[in-house]
């Protein structure tokens, strides 16, 4: 969990290759493994600049994966009674800051099941995107990053506040009173956005994800946006067929 992957390539050309390069970073010192093969599972943002050597078509069907980002706000409160006496969990939204929001289930360990418990604290997450109709896709996501990462704790933190008073003044909510704390989590690459040709290519040729779903020699790619959205059951699959991939030269 300490250690960070740098470099990855074949021995020899990816078609005679009998083993892997794993060039990794730990504790300040560059540490290098040799391996039979190799399962890729890091975004694709991050794959193919660490996997060297990639061909052509690889390297293209990459440029076709765009990303925005998402500012992902945790409000821990003091009580949710505020949202029980509208008689939700959850609510959507489409004109302010962010887009939906809804209370976290407590955690529930063994026997340990606490109840959801409108009177006792919770956190409730909010999600915010980042997008600009009219610009072009690669282009959104620059701006987004550059908005997100550039925008002060401050400035957020007003901002659900702010949005918080919108939707639940009316039952009572008192930000001064109800929240205990905000963590915001600065999501820059949060998830892909396929443009045209992405599933079924185009002009005849394979889409990207396709490509990408071909072994490299002993190096095999997944990663949850291969599907065109990120969820637990794609990553899955895709870790699943990787794995295999990888097995037919092992």
């Amino acid at each position: 969990m300490d250690s960070l992957v740098v470099r990855i390539e074949h021995d020899a050309e990816s078609d005679k290759a009998d083993y892997v390069w794993v060039t990794y970073l730990k504790k300040g010192k560059i540490f290098r493994i040799r391996a039979r093969s190799v399962v890729a599972a890091s975004g694709s943002f991050m794959s193919h600049r660490i996997v060297k050597a990639l061909p052509a078509d690889y390297a293209d069907a990459y440029k076709s994966f765009f990303f925005s980002p998402v500012l992902v706000v945790n409000v821990a409160v003091t009580s949710w009674k505020f949202l029980d006496k509208l008689g939700i969990t959850a609510c959507r939204w489409f004109k302010g800051f962010g887009f939906s929001c809804n209370i976290r289930r407590p955690m529930v360990i063994g026997d340990y099941q606490p109840p959801l418990d409108p009177n006792k604290p919770a956190i409730i997450t909010f999600y915010v995107p980042f997008y600009y109709p009219g610009r072009p896709v690669k282009d959104q996501g620059k701006k987004g990053r550059l908005e997100l990462l550039s925008t002060s704790y401050r400035t957020y933190e007003l901002k659900i506040k702010d949005q918080m008073v919108e939707l639940f003044g009316k039952t009572g909510f008192n930000p001064d009173k109800d929240i205990a704390g905000i963590i915001l989590k600065r999501w820059g690459h949060a998830y892909v956005n396929p443009a045209p040709g992405f599933y079924f290519g185009k002009d005849g040729q394979s889409g990207p994800r396709e490509i990408i779903r071909k072994r490299f020699g002993r190096i095999a790619f997944t990663h949850s946006e291969l599907n065109g959205y990120q969820h637990w059951a794609g990553a899955v699959a895709e870790g699943q067929r990787a794995a295999k991939q990888i097995m037919d030269v092992l």
